[in-house]
C-alpha cells in the first residue's frame, strides 16, 4: 500500500527575508525549477570519459502578484543575498527556502489581471566541500503554536 503523503498544493505564502509572508500570489504562478549544472568530462584517446564532474545546480523560484499601489513593488535586479521561502498551505506539507539569491522583478499588464509583478529568485549554486548544495533547504510546515 502506498505511503500517505501530505501534498503541498493549494494556496501558498511567499516570505522574502524577514517580511511578513505575501499571500496575494496569482493562482498557478508559483513554480520552482532547476538549471542543471553543466557536466564536464576529461576524455582520453578514443573519446572515453576518464572522469566526470558537474558544476552545481541553480534553483529558480518564480511567482506573480497583482499590484494595487505603487508602494508594493520596485522593479529591477539585485544580486544580493536574498532569502525567499515558499510556505505551503497545509501543515506537514514540504516547503522550500532559497538563500543567497539574486532577485529580479519585472512588470506586466493585461486587461484580465491588470498590473502584475513577476518575481524571479535564483540561487548561485553554493555548495559545501562534499558538493552538497547549501543554498536550498526543504522543510515541513510546522503546526501552529498555541
Amino acid at each position: 500500500m502506498p505511503t500517505s503523503k501530505i501534498i503541498g498544493w493549494g494556496k501558498c505564502g511567499i516570505k522574502i527575508g524577514t517580511a511578513d509572508p505575501m499571500e496575494d500570489i496569482v493562482d498557478g504562478s508559483t513554480a520552482l525549477s532547476v538549471e542543471e549544472g553543466e557536466e564536464m568530462e576529461a576524455l582520453i584517446e578514443g573519446g572515453e570519459a576518464e572522469a566526470r564532474k558537474n558544476k552545481p545546480d541553480k534553483y529558480v523560484l518564480e511567482f506573480e502578484r497583482r499590484i494595487g499601489t505603487t508602494s508594493e513593488v520596485t522593479p529591477g535586479f539585485t544580486d544580493g543575498n536574498e532569502t525567499v521561502q515558499v510556505i505551503p498551505e497545509t501543515v506537514g506539507a514540504i516547503g522550500v527556502t532559497l538563500t543567497g539569491c539574486s532577485k529580479r522583478i519585472n512588470l506586466s499588464f493585461d486587461s484580465t489581471d491588470g498590473l502584475k509583478a513577476h518575481y524571479t529568485f535564483k540561487t548561485k549554486g553554493a555548495h559545501d566541500s562534499s558538493g552538497q548544495l547549501t543554498d536550498i533547504t526543504l522543510q515541513a510546515k510546522p503546526s501552529p503554536t498555541p
